[in-house]
Formats: C-alpha cells, sequence, structure tokens
C-alpha cells in the first residue's frame, strides 16, 4: 500500500526541483541583463514554469497564445518607433516555452499510471491466482475423491483449460511493457469471471500460461467459451488446449 502513495510524491518532488532550478537560473539571469530585456525576460520564464501545471495540449494552446500577445506587443512598439531587435527571438521561441515541463510531466503522468496498474495486477494475482507448483498435487486430491463410491455415481469429471499467451515477446518489443500489463489485466479479468463460477486458477505471477480446472460431467465446452473471450482482445494470440482427468473407477 506504501508504494501506491510514494509514486505521485516522487513525481511532485522532481516537478518542485524542476520549477526551483528554473527560478533560480531565471533569477541569475534576471539580475544580469539590461533593464530593458527583463520584462521580456519574466514573461519567457513564467511561461516555462506555467508548463509545469498544464497538459501538453494546453501548453501548446498556451505557447500560441503568447505568441500572439508577443506579436500585437512587438507590433504596437514598431509603430512606436520603438527598437525591439534583440526581442524578436523571444517572439519565436515564446510557443515552446511552456511545452519542456508540460512534457515531463506528462512523462512523469504516465509512468506513475503505469506503475500503480502494475501494483493493482500484482495483487490481484496473489489474490485470485493459485501457484502452478500446486496444480498437480489438487487434481491428485480431486481425483482420489471422485474415487469414492459414494461419489463416483456422479460421473463426475476434473476439466482443465490449458491457456498459453503466445506473442508476448512481440506485444512487449512492439507496444511496450504498459500495453503488456494492460494486456494481461483483461486476460485476468476473463479468468476472475470463472473464478467466480467455481473454477479454480493455476499460473504464475507473469500469466503467460494459465490452467483453469473445473469439476463436472464433461458436457459443458467452456474451451469454446474462453478461446471466443480471448479473440475479443484483438492483439493477442493464444493456445487453449483442454484435458479430462477422469476417475479411475475401481
Amino acid at each position: 500500500m506504501s508504494s501506491t502513495t510514494t509514486t505521485p510524491l516522487r513525481r511532485k518532488t522532481i516537478i518542485g526541483w524542476l520549477l526551483t532550478t528554473t527560478f533560480f537560473i531565471g533569477l541569475v539571469a534576471y539580475e544580469w541583463l539590461p533593464m530593458h530585456l527583463r520584462g521580456a525576460w519574466v514573461f519567457f520564464i513564467a511561461l516555462i514554469m506555467a508548463g509545469a501545471f498544464l497538459k501538453v495540449s494546453s501548453a501548446i494552446a498556451l505557447g500560441l497564445i503568447a505568441f500572439l500577445t508577443a506579436a500585437l506587443h512587438f507590433y504596437y512598439k514598431l509603430s512606436s518607433g520603438v527598437y525591439i531587435e534583440h526581442l524578436i527571438l523571444l517572439l519565436f521561441i515564446s510557443p515552446l516555452a511552456p511545452i519542456g515541463l508540460s512534457a515531463i510531466r506528462h512523462n512523469l503522468n504516465l509512468r506513475t499510471n503505469a506503475s500503480n496498474s502494475l501494483l493493482i495486477f500484482k495483487h490481484k494475482i496473489e489474490r485470485e491466482i493459485i501457484p502452478v507448483q500446486l496444480l498437480e498435487t489438487f487434481i491428485k486430491s480431486q481425483l482420489h475423491l471422485l474415487n469414492r463410491s459414494d461419489i463416483a455415481a456422479c460421473h463426475s469429471k476434473i476439466i482443465g483449460i490449458e491457456i498459453s499467451l503466445q506473442n508476448i515477446e512481440e506485444i512487449k518489443e512492439l507496444l511496450g511493457t504498459t500495453e503488456w500489463t494492460e494486456t494481461r489485466s483483461k486476460v485476468l479479468l476473463m479468468i476472475e469471471s470463472y473464478i467466480c463460477n467455481g473454477f479454480h486458477a493455476f499460473g504464475d505471477e507473469s500469466l503467460e500460461k494459465i490452467t483453469l480446472i473445473n469439476i463436472d460431467d464433461g458436457s459443458s465446452n467452456y474451451s469454446d467459451q474462453i478461446t471466443k473471450k480471448l479473440n475479443e482482445i484483438s492483439i493477442l494470440q493464444t493456445n487453449i488446449r483442454r484435458v479430462i482427468y477422469e476417475p479411475s473407477r475401481t
């Protein structure tokens, strides 16, 4: 739980240090600049710092507004015969000024969201998925139970549905680890729906291979339903195999 709260604080700390650094650089430069350039410098530093509080789209809009404002101001000065040659550069860099810190803020937010998604995913795995090392022991214990004479008449079988995710490396390389986490979360959501209906899920943290176990008479082909649901995740390629473990009846 502590990890989910410290990540946003780190993001705010980084932004805070960037703003502090920009402010002190601006303050030093303000003292060194000639008097007639100080107003434009304060305007430029304010634009840079404003980007830290804005989304990228808003920062671009602010930059365009700053460009139009500077253009009108310089036009007025030129009309009044004021010399502005040293300020022309400000006109062209003002649209870009807010974007820098805004882009850093955007990337930090993406990292925070990815970290939180991964923490939530791992928590669900620990709660919902039984370690795959226990699968064989579970099947043996259930077969032993089904072999009892008072239960054998029910003709129950252990149905195992083995799910293997095929194109993991392609998703990671082409779409990134964030997309891979979101894809696994969709798979986990599907698995949770079956767990709620009496299935037992075995796998590991990566969810690359999952085995769903159910006990019934074998008449229902759940593998077709699972295949259909996994096919709805368009970027995912899977291999699904149905295995039946029958009691000996002896």
